[in-house]
């Protein structure tokens, strides 16, 4: 508390300071006061000036678990008001990735309609489950969502948020990462909960989490693979180590299926063994612009080397 009114009264002191943040921060401003969202107006304003967002902080201790309930596009969400990631966005805006999740709810709509059959989606990196609510819109009694998280803090709300909801389809949750091989690694500490990652091996400091690959899952939950149609990663820049764990799975399914990611601007090598998966794999790739669908080429996609949404389906 001493901080916030030390940095309070260095702010009052030097107005300069106010207007570099107004300069910095016009397009966001003017879009919060469209919105007429003035309680987050507020937020973001001491946020920008002094560090701190007092409206979630007013949440986060008004509430006796610490936790936020709302509902959103028609189910119930439990929101840490405190994580940057996916919450805090959610609180404010009543979504998250404007772009990306419609495309995504496109695709499990279209796999969903292309067979009779009980469909199977397997979302990696779950986080607190908004992607996965997304998708359960659009799928059958008949259906299941296998959701997977490995960070314990998103888990633990991914949980809840299933629990809490009257779902469709059936979806199973694991607190697990999926990577190259069998065993464990370090998750860091990143103050934005969507943000962590897999650290790099032999670091000693992180969350402890399990590690198994998609064939080892494929076999353990004994998934037919003809029926997954869906795969949706969010794994910030991990891709490679899951399509290396996803080999046998892919060298051998002939059914349709939506491979829906983020190609990172990673390691060079890195980015083309994934490139190279899907080319040697059939799919046919596009990317996501200003929510819309394009088709690229693997040319075209090489050449690119900045993170893209990417939708690939064979």
């Amino acid at each position: 508390m001493g901080n916030l009114i030390n940095k309070s009264r260095k702010i009052f002191r030097d107005s300069s300071l106010i207007k570099k943040f107004l300069v910095r921060n016009k397009n966001n401003i003017q879009k919060i006061i469209k919105e007429g969202n003035w309680v987050h107006l507020i937020g973001h304003v001491t946020k920008g000036l002094v560090g701190t967002n007092i409206v979630f902080k007013y949440l986060f201790f008004k509430s006796e678990t610490g936790l936020i309930k709302r509902e959103i596009n028609g189910h119930y969400l439990y929101l840490d008001p405190l994580d940057e990631g996916e919450c805090q966005p959610i609180l404010k805006y009543g979504w998250h990735a404007e772009q990306s999740i419609p495309v995504y709810e496109q695709c499990i709509k279209m796999v969903r309609k292309e067979t009779n059959n009980p469909i199977v989606v397997i979302d990696i990196g779950s986080n607190i489950g908004y992607s996965v609510l997304a998708a359960a819109n659009h799928l059958d009694r008949s259906d299941t969502i296998y959701a997977v998280e490995p960070d314990p803090d998103s888990f633990s709300l991914l949980k809840q948020n299933m629990e809490v909801n009257d779902i469709i389809p059936t979806v199973e949750v694991h607190k697990i990462a999926f990577g190259s091989e069998i065993g464990s690694a370090k998750l860091n500490a990143e103050k934005k909960s969507n943000r962590r990652t897999i650290t790099s091996k032999g670091q000693s400091y992180g969350i402890d989490i399990d590690v198994t690959t998609i064939d080892e899952f494929i076999n353990q939950e004994q998934i037919k693979p003809e029926n997954i149609s869906a795969i949706q990663m969010d794994i910030e820049g991990f891709e490679s180590e899951v399509f290396i764990g996803m080999q046998q799975f892919l060298s051998s399914s002939e059914s349709p299926i939506v491979i829906f990611m983020e190609l990172h601007s990673i390691n060079g090598d890195k980015r083309e063994a994934i490139i190279n998966c899907l080319e040697n794999a059939e799919f046919n790739c596009m990317m996501i612009i200003n929510g819309e669908l394009n088709p690229i080429s693997f040319e075209n996609l090489r050449e690119i080397n900045t993170r893209v949404g990417l939708v690939a389906k064979k």
